[in-house]
């Protein structure tokens, strides 16, 4: 009797246990579900530069305080147990992975780690799974950034060597680049170059692993002295290197004069000089300034219309008589006048030759020529006394730009090829002396002519 009791005490308590909240059925049991959840990551890290990056980890079911960790893989299939080998294993040596032991709230934080100072891994995307209390996240990656591009830059030193005017030879620059890699690199621009200047090894550089190289230039017989302070270089690709300076030194001569011991002024107006020593061999021309002795003003200067070649012989050099002749036409009133002459050598420096003062007379002025006139398309008037050649030509009636200028030495010049049909037309004409015993006369308009 007393066993059954006690059956029934004990089937009475188990009974009870299985109840819930005192209803009348049994209890039932729900499995917990446990998940592990991954975040984005937080912080960028680019090849080259040491740095971190976080991802937020959140799970559910798990209790607190248990250990979690992060495993790498292959691809992004995660396959579990699968052993990463090969380049990966060897990048992986410079990025490393800690995670926080799961809180209260049921959240950690997983951070990876990459090392630059321990040698290079790739650009990319890393793929790993976060796992606690036995429970897989799905696969998340963490993202290498590739390091910037360096910008490039194209960097020529200073000339090494000297380049010589009119003579062939070479000098090269040091030259310094960044981003780009060793090899050999065209040169396709060019900027500023002299004339005669150009690159030698078939317009080739070769840059080293260092990033440096040589620029060679060569220069020819046609050079002239002289300093170009902004050449460039280009490869081509719109990368332009800084300016850099190219200096071209005088030909070498011999004998430059050094002064004008005696200067005559013969009856035929020609000038003979005597310089110190023999070194009129360097001597190829001379320059006139003609001034006003009370006033010092320039009346006529040098060199456009009174620059000449000179005749040498031994120590002397003689200016003809026609250029001085012709140098005396501007002289126009009578008085004292200043000249001065100067040599100038093949290096185009000029050299203080011979001052003197002397009263001058004006040249006499040719007259004006008279009766013009068309006869046809050609143009006529009257000779000139002392006059052995005229300056003669044409524009459109109304306007003063005159076109088709000729010197001829008669009274008369065919215009009909320089004109339209239908068009109106008026030429003028002054009488000239090439001989410089007179000044050139004024000019004498026509009057007009309509072409046919």
């Amino acid at each position: 009797m007393r066993r059954i009791l006690t059956f029934a005490l004990l089937t009475a308590v188990a009974l009870s246990g299985c109840k819930k909240g005192g209803g009348d059925g049994p209890e039932s049991t729900e499995p917990v579900t446990k998940s592990v959840t991954v975040g984005t990551q937080s912080g960028t890290v680019t090849v080259g530069t040491s740095g971190s990056a976080t991802f937020p980890v959140t799970t559910s079911g798990i209790a607190n305080g248990t250990a979690a960790r992060l495993e790498f893989y292959l691809d992004s299939n995660g396959k579990e147990g699968e052993e990463v080998t090969g380049f990966m294993a060897d990048y992986l040596v410079k990025i490393t992975a800690t995670v926080t032991n799961i809180s209260s709230g049921g959240s950690a934080t997983a951070t990876i780690s990459y090392d630059a100072t321990d040698g290079y891994a790739a650009a990319g995307n890393y793929p790993f799974r976060i796992i606690a209390d036995d429970v897989r996240s799905d696969v998340k990656t963490f993202v290498l950034s590739p390091a910037d591009a360096p910008a490039k830059t194209i960097t020529v030193g200073t000339q090494h060597g000297t380049m010589t005017a009119g003579t062939a030879g070479t000098v090269t620059y040091a030259v310094e680049t960044t981003g780009y890699a060793a090899g050999d690199y065209v040169i396709q621009g060019l900027r500023n170059f002299p004339t005669d200047v150009s690159l030698t090894n078939d317009d080739v550089i070769t840059i080293g692993a260092d990033g440096k190289g040589t620029l060679t230039l060569e220069g020819g017989t046609n050079t002239t002295q002289g300093t170009t302070s902004d050449l460039q270089i280009s490869w081509g690709d719109s990368v332009w290197s800084n300016n850099f300076s190219l200096t071209i030194s005088p030909a070498a001569t011999t004998g430059v004069p050094t002064a004008i011991t005696s200067a005559t002024w013969n009856a035929d107006y020609s000038v003979t000089f005597t310089v110190d020593g023999d070194a009129n061999a360097a001597i190829d021309r001379y320059q006139f300034q003609l001034l006003n002795a009370s006033t010092f003003a320039h009346i006529v200067s040098g060199p456009a219309d009174y620059e000449g070649s000179l005749s040498t012989s031994g120590s002397s050099a003689t200016i003809s008589a026609a250029r001085v002749k012709r140098f005396m036409t501007n002289v126009q009133t009578a008085g004292n006048h200043i000249i001065k002459v100067y040599l100038i050598d093949n290096d185009f420096t000029g050299y203080y030759a011979y001052t003197e003062q002397r009263a001058l007379s004006p040249v006499p002025e040719l007259a004006n020529p008279t009766n013009l006139r068309w006869e046809g398309g050609v143009a006529k008037w009257d000779a000139v006394p002392n006059a052995n050649s005229y300056g003669v030509e044409i524009a459109v009636s109304g306007s003063t730009s005159f076109t088709s200028f000729t010197t001829v030495s008669g009274t008369q010049y065919d215009f009909n090829s320089a004109m339209t049909s239908g068009k109106t037309y008026y030429f003028r004409v002054y009488a000239a002396d090439s001989n410089s015993n007179y000044r050139r006369s004024g000019a004498t308009n026509s009057g007009t002519y309509t072409k046919p």
